[in-house]
């Protein structure tokens, strides 16, 4: 979005630089060929007033209601509609205000110049005229405006680029939580020293989430069922924290296989979830899990409770959700909606996603 007060200077040296064109070669033109220097002074005044009302207009109104927004048949149609109407407003201006039958003679312009015989074709003429100059206005302005729009949007399109190289970055560098790693590990390991039959099972999940992250998050876009499939596995081996089980409710409902999302985007609300919701502790620490789809619309919803006391935990890991904000703005213009809200011993995210 173009700023107000530079697009009005825009507007103003439209006007100032058409005015100027159009007032100053009538003028050279009467000292290079010799002439009546009042007839093309007032002949330039007319021309360049006109000017600066096709170019006031174009560039203040048409281009940006009509134009831009690609209602091309309007802009055409009130293009046509306004070069008439200031044509004919000009030229009636030039012959009655500044009445040339009544000018001294050698004010006058050559025979056969001027006003055409009335009720004839030839009258029209003088009104072409006057027309050529004011359409070169017209569509001069309009060129000039739409390479600087033109420019404009590359620049924002290069500015969006880099904001999304950036976010790119960060969420590339912190893709796996390290304490998620090693506390996977460890709690691997210890389910072999006990011999669980539930030991394999747990490694081949580890397995698929780092060939997911590591291969699969390489795209921009990855299908939702595996994203559905790597949360089950955070879940899964989050759990392992406890024999005991923690306190964790999930529910996923079926998802469309056709439907695709920026990858690892609802992670750091989970692994937030489980840094801080005390859920260690059996009676007090809980998390609530609701991921549904219908109709290409998702619905993510994350609570999770609050502790007492700060806790002091790792920092690492996760892009926290500053990051997780800016990426749906980036992705997901006008197309996502967010609510994050806190209290005393409840933390909830509610997140919708049009993925239609």
């Amino acid at each position: 979005m173009i700023e107000k007060g530079t697009y009005k200077r825009r507007v103003l040296l439209q006007i100032l630089f058409w005015s100027a064109i159009w007032m100053s070669l009538p003028i050279i033109g009467w000292a290079w060929l010799g002439g009546s220097g009042s007839l093309f002074i007032r002949n330039s005044l007319v021309l360049a007033a006109a000017s600066a009302i096709i170019a006031g207009i174009n560039v203040g109104y048409l281009i940006p209601n009509f134009l831009f927004p690609k209602k091309y048949g309007r802009y055409i149609l009130l293009s046509i509609m306004m070069l008439i109407l200031v044509s004919i407003v000009s030229h009636e201006f030039w012959t009655n205000v500044f009445d040339m039958p009544n000018m001294p003679f050698g004010d006058r312009p050559p025979a056969g110049r001027g006003r055409g015989p009335r009720g004839s074709f030839f009258r029209f003429f003088p009104y072409f005229g006057r027309a050529i100059p004011l359409l070169i206005c017209l569509i001069g302005s309009a060129l000039y405006e739409m390479a600087t729009f033109a420019h404009v949007q590359s620049q924002k399109a290069l500015q969006l680029q880099h904001e999304k190289l950036d976010a790119e970055m960060k969420f590339l560098k912190s893709q796996i939580n390290p304490h998620f790693l090693f506390n996977a590990l460890n709690n691997i390991y210890s389910l072999s020293i006990l011999k669980s039959e539930n030991t394999s099972e747990n490694l081949l999940k580890l397995s698929d989430m780092l060939r997911y992250v590591l291969y699969e998050c390489n795209a921009e876009k990855v299908p939702l069922q595996k994203e559905v499939e790597y949360i089950r596995n955070l879940i899964g081996l989050n759990m392992l924290k406890d024999s005991e089980g923690l306190n964790v409710k999930s529910r996923f409902s079926e998802i469309s296989s056709h439907l695709l999302i920026t990858p690892l985007l609802f992670v750091p609300f989970i692994e937030n979830a489980f840094k801080h919701s005390k859920i260690e502790q059996l009676d007090k620490g809980w998390i609530r899990l609701h991921l549904e789809e219908e109709n290409g619309r998702i619905h993510f919803s994350l609570s999770n409770s609050m502790p007492q006391e700060q806790l002091s935990k790792d920092k690492m890991g996760g892009i926290g959700l500053v990051n997780v904000r800016r990426r749906l703005e980036l992705y997901y213009p006008q197309k996502h909606q967010l609510d994050i809200l806190e209290s005393d011993d409840e933390f909830r995210v509610q997140l919708e996603i049009d993925l239609a």
